[in-house]
């Protein structure tokens, strides 16, 4: 059985463990060594809470631990120290019918990344975290230096997102891969994205396929490329561009 993992675990590792968590553990890949370290817990998959949840619900002692404790925890375990990858893709903690629960893993993830500098990418995408969940990530890319591949698909971002994302990325200077396919993301949307563009010099790649940038977008975006010479690669795929979108694309394309 899975528990069995945990029973491995012995008094005093729960005690240790109860106090890393009530200290300052925004210092994800110190976690990350300790949990991994402790007997049997390396067998552990990425993104495995419910074995998480089971053994809060089993054992006595780690009961100890509140629910930003588990929050950490869980987020510790999907940190590759390899690759530098901290991947919460389709993640459940992100995806409780506890909003309130929602809001908080943001809110410490968020802390996490914005004075963390080990991690380089960061996955996010299939997690459907919504318009207002997004301002807190956005507040910590203002301040981080280290994340270069940042993956958002298929979280429903749409306009009023982009908004806070966009107003980080006039300030963020490391992310040089930025994924916002299938995020319901208009002319609006392009419209706040393409003032940060005017002003972020760091990112390369950009991929809106699969949105709903019309015309209009593909005008504010080719307008504040212009001046641009950072950016190689803009996949557009799979939009509502017309003819009128076409035109503004070929211009940019001759400059």
């Amino acid at each position: 059985m899975e528990l069995n993992i945990f029973e491995l675990l012995n008094t005093s590792d729960f005690f240790y463990i109860d106090n890393k968590i009530n200290e300052d553990v925004s210092n994800i890949h110190e976690m990350t060594c300790f949990y991994k370290n402790i007997k049997g817990i390396t067998t552990l998959k990425n993104n495995d809470i419910e074995n998480i949840l089971m053994l809060f619900k089993y054992n006595k002692i780690i009961k100890k631990l509140n629910s930003s404790g588990l929050i950490y925890l869980s987020i510790s375990l999907n940190f590759d120290e390899k690759t530098k990858t901290l991947d919460l893709y389709n993640t459940k903690l992100l995806k409780s019918n506890n909003i309130k629960f929602n809001n908080n893993v943001m809110l410490i993830l968020s802390k996490i990344i914005k004075i963390n500098n080990l991690i380089i990418n960061l996955d996010l995408s299939n997690n459907c975290i919504g318009d207002e969940v997004i301002k807190y990530l956005s507040e910590s890319l203002k301040y981080n230096k280290s994340i270069s591949r940042l993956d958002l698909n298929n979280n429903n971002i749409g306009d009023n997102g982009m908004k806070y994302l966009s107003e980080s990325l006039k300030y963020n200077k490391s992310i040089t891969r930025l994924d916002l396919h299938n995020n319901n993301i208009g002319n609006d949307g392009i419209r706040y994205l393409a003032e940060s563009l005017k002003i972020n010099k760091s990112i390369t790649r950009v991929n809106l396929s699969i949105n709903k940038i019309g015309d209009d977008g593909l005008r504010y975006l080719a307008k504040s490329l212009k001046n641009n010479t950072s950016i190689t690669r803009l996949g557009l795929s799979n939009n509502c561009i017309g003819d009128d979108g076409i035109k503004y694309l070929a211009e940019l394309l001759k400059k």
